[in-house]
């Protein structure tokens, strides 16, 4: 027989219940293992890891690299924009004769001044100059760092942009 007590107050036992175990029935105590009352808190699964424990780690590993990488991303192409504009600007610097009838850009001049500055930051691209302005293409990739772990591979990214002289 087992006797179940509250020692909440420690000098003054208080006996809840009693479990007999039937000897006769089930031959527990030769068999061994569990038997009668246990704490709902005991686990049988020790060591192991359940299924969703793995699937909110994956899930969390991917919001994180979406997070990360699709910031680099997004920070990649603003880069890229800002150096495409530049160049291109740069580029439209060189006008010649502005005061006599309208603005003439110098095509060599422009394309040399454009490819200088894509050299000085040191991104690629490919410079064309015509009567519509300057045209600068620029390209870079960004390898993800945590969505790798997915097989999520490198990706490209190409910005063009285009710079005119105004007159005011």
């Amino acid at each position: 027989m087992v006797w179940f007590a509250d020692i909440t107050v420690e000098n003054r036992p208080t006996m809840i219940s009693t479990f007999t175990v039937p000897e006769a029935s089930g031959d527990f105590c030769q068999r061994g293992g569990r038997f009668g009352a246990h704490s709902s808190n005991e686990s049988t699964d020790v060591g192991s890891i359940t299924p969703m424990i793995v699937l909110l780690v994956g899930v969390s590993i991917s919001c994180a690299g979406l997070v990360l990488d699709g910031g680099r991303f997004i920070a990649e192409r603003a880069h890229l924009v800002t150096v495409a504009e530049e160049a291109a600007r740069t580029g439209a610097e060189a006008v010649t004769s502005l005061r006599d009838a309208g603005w003439q850009l110098d095509p060599v001049q422009a394309r040399v001044r454009a490819e200088q500055y894509l050299a000085q930051v040191g991104v690629s691209g490919t410079v064309t100059v015509d009567a519509a302005g300057v045209h600068v293409a620029v390209s870079g990739t960004v390898t993800p760092a945590l969505l790798g772990l997915f097989g999520i591979g490198s990706r490209a990214i190409s910005v063009a942009r285009t710079a005119l002289p105004v007159d005011h």
